[in-house]
């Protein structure tokens, strides 16, 4: 970014009512020297030099939210640097002036850090207050004169620095006031971006679309992204986006760099609410990720500040290999196929973008990004064409179009294979199994089971709507799922309530009662009877009489 000099009036009251819950501009920690107390002095507003050079005075305002005549002659500001070097400055009433509460601090120029550090009002040797702040100096291209580092409201002490403090206009001997926040246009979008382009990370690029009939100024919006770390982009000044227009933002200016193997661009405005989020799963070589009326698709055509264009490779049947489930997972990423399978896990019960289908020799994850899949049933057979990929260590076929799938008539149950816990390889990745084991650990929607030589995973999806049943160590259960694997752990995946099943709790025998145990204890019983009638008949036991 350029560096911006001056500003006009109306760009700085815009930089003004820019409220720190988003900003990159400056930071507080929640570090403080006391807790809520009104009784004491306090750092009220901070001014340091924002513009590297520049001249302006710097200074602290100390606001007395007591009755008590107070001698700032008494205190001192220590400035505390992020390697721990204090800078001391002894007050006076020459120095800091009470004015109204107020005892203003003339700090000359320069002597506030801008890169950070913690300044402390200190009464003798106790910290009285103390405020940790600071100005990340890779946006400091966007001037911030006319703007402070306010206490809100006015005196307000709740122990923590990040919620006690915004920045805001210079309201200097005055009390502090949030500014209203400007209204700002909810209709801008992120209509494209290119994460992974062929001609290297510098071209990439995030577009904005205007559908609105006027301009809208995009002065000090924000455009970041999530996973990748980056440094947000604030837009410099005077920014402007025309009436139906497109504007892109690339990577050799904005330094934004989108991860290749999944990421999410935000748009944000200068109040800190998010307008606008894309995210993808996994960038695709030399494509956009572009909006089509309410549905982001990869296109091959990358159509920077002008309308998307929709085109994907389109499948040559002559290259397209129909094969089984097992050949399939021994094909490369990439190679286009077209299999068949009887549906094992429906849309939005293990995820909204995948469904799992089988066939005699195996099971395979089936990808749709858009999540548009046609309706159909569990057990009904579908065809589908797409290309193999591999995510997390898991094969499955990616699918463009909902038109890659294709429902046939045959429909029959899936029975689940039945594995011991230590059978079940990563071969069986995809298919519908079940096991039996003993409770090993649990936690949340997640537990482990384990048959006494290994364990395994077991994780309950909230679109299933299963009610993880209550369990221990020790509890016995019967679990059927999904297999599937993720970085290399093998886990179950359950897809309705029957699936998970206690067959003993913890002490408890396996199966219902021990009948034997029970047979001895009837038989006993009867003998002991017969016993006491045979004694009675021989006369061994006297004939009592009721008395009274």
């Amino acid at each position: 970014m350029n560096r911006v000099g001056k500003i006009g009036a109306k760009s700085l009251y815009l930089l003004g009512i820019t409220v720190l819950v988003f900003t990159s501009f400056f930071f507080i920690s929640s570090e403080k020297a006391n807790a809520a107390e009104t009784d004491h002095l306090v750092i009220n507003e901070i001014y340091p030099n924002q513009i590297s050079g520049g001249s302006d005075n710097e200074w602290a305002e100390i606001y007395n939210p007591t009755s008590l005549n107070i001698d700032i002659a008494l205190y001192s500001l220590v400035k505390i640097t992020s390697s721990g070097t204090e800078y001391k400055k002894l007050l006076s009433n020459t120095l800091c002036p009470e004015i109204n509460n107020y005892f203003v601090c003339d700090l000359g120029s320069g002597w506030l850090s801008n890169s950070g550090a913690t300044l402390v009002l200190r009464q003798g040797l106790a910290d009285v207050d103390k405020v940790v702040y600071g100005i990340q100096p890779e946006n400091a291209s966007v001037p911030l004169q006319g703007q402070s580092i306010s206490r809100i409201p006015n005196g307000l002490d709740t122990d923590s620095d990040k919620n006690d403090f915004k920045i805001v206009p210079v309201t200097k001997i005055a009390e502090n006031i949030l500014p209203t926040p400007i209204v700002y246009s909810n209709s801008i979008i992120i209509n494209e971006i290119v994460p992974e382009p062929e001609d290297g990370v510098l071209n990439e690029f995030i577009e904005l679309y205007n559908p609105e009939d006027a301009d809208v100024d995009l002065s000090a919006w924000v455009i970041d992204d999530i996973e990748g770390g980056s440094t947000p982009f604030v837009i410099p000044i005077g920014t402007k986006i025309g009436p139906k227009q497109y504007i892109s933002f690339y990577n050799s200016v904005t330094k934004i760099s989108l991860n290749d193997s999944g990421d999410s661009a935000r748009l944000i405005d200068p109040n800190g609410d998010i307008k606008n989020t894309i995210l993808y799963d996994k960038a695709e070589r030399g494509m956009s990720y572009s909006l089509f009326d309410t549905n982001y698709k990869w296109t091959k055509v990358l159509t920077s500040n002008a309308v998307n264009i929709y085109e994907v490779d389109t499948y040559d049947a002559l290259n397209i290999q129909l094969v089984t489930i097992a050949q399939a997972k021994t094909l490369k990423d990439g190679d286009k196929i077209s299999i068949s399978g009887y549906v094992t896990a429906l849309p939005g019960v293990l995820s909204s973008q995948y469904i799992y289908i089988q066939d005699d020799t195996g099971g395979i994850q089936i990808y749709l990004y858009d999540k548009d899949f046609p309706s159909f049933i569990l057990g009904q057979k579908i065809q589908v064409v797409g290309e193999l990929s591999t995510i997390s260590g898991e094969r499955r076929i990616k699918l463009f179009l909902t038109a890659d799938i294709s429902i046939l008539e045959d429909k029959k149950i899936i029975e689940p294979l039945e594995l011991s816990v230590a059978a079940i390889t990563e071969q069986h990745i995809g298919e519908l199994v079940t096991t039996r084991g003993v409770v090993t650990r649990t936690s949340g929607d997640t537990f482990y089971i384990s048959d006494g030589t290994k364990e395994i995973k077991v994780i309950i999806r909230d679109g299933t709507n299963i009610d993880k049943p209550k369990m221990r160590q020790g509890d016995t259960f019967i679990v059927t799922g999904v297999l599937s694997t993720y970085g290399g752990e093998l886990r179950i995946l359950p897809i309705d309530q029957n699936d998970v099943t206690l067959l003993a709790s913890k002490g408890l025998p396996l199966a219902g009662p021990n009948i034997f145990n029970f047979k001895s204890l009837i038989l006993n019983i009867i003998v002991w009877i017969l016993f006491l009638i045979r004694k009675r008949r021989l006369g061994n036991l006297p004939v009592t009489t009721p008395t009274g």
